[in-house]
């Protein structure tokens, strides 16, 4: 074993190169044993770059997406679900865990329940552009401007045979 971090459950991990220096730092959600869900940055050696917590949220973030949501790349997205019921979605620079953007989808427009996925839309490397997200919602997927979380046009229904599974 390299390192291990202590915690209440094992949650979910993505990795990430947030320094651009090719060696990875690994983004970990989970829940400690506070019962407290955070989100943390965890470096090359184990060491924890930064962690924020999610008193608002009903379980850990996840669908953790790495990408380039900023001119310096190396940032994080993550949804959760949250205590009044919305699920929102953040963008987080990954050197230092401020966030960037939130987005909460409109109810009217979408159909937020699991809305588990959040799959990269990579932009054009040394084009100066950032990334871009689909948020995946049970019935409906829309499409998200990377730096601001801004939903580009209108959120697209699925056809009623190809609906997302319930988790």
């Amino acid at each position: 074993t390299l390192w291990s971090v202590p915690v209440a459950t094992p949650g979910t991990f993505a990795a990430v190169d947030v320094d651009q220096d090719g060696r990875f730092e690994v983004a970990h959600a989970g829940q400690n044993d506070e019962g407290a869900f955070f989100l943390e940055m965890l470096a090359p050696d184990g060491t924890s770059l930064w962690q924020r917590t999610f008193p608002d949220a009903t379980g850990a973030p996840y669908a953790l997406t790495p990408g380039r949501f900023s001119a310096e790349g190396g940032d994080l997205a993550a949804m959760a679900k949250l205590n009044d019921g919305t699920v929102a979605v953040w963008t987080f620079n990954g050197r230092d865990g401020q966030t960037m953007a939130t987005h909460t989808p409109d109810e009217g427009e979408v159909n937020r329940y699991p809305n588990r996925e959040l799959v990269l839309v990579p932009g054009a490397e040394g084009d100066g552009e950032t990334d871009d997200l689909i948020a995946i919602h049970y019935t409906t997927w829309e499409l998200l401007d990377g730096a601001t979380l801004a939903r580009e046009g209108d959120a697209v229904a699925f056809p009623p045979r190809n609906s997302r599974p319930s988790f």
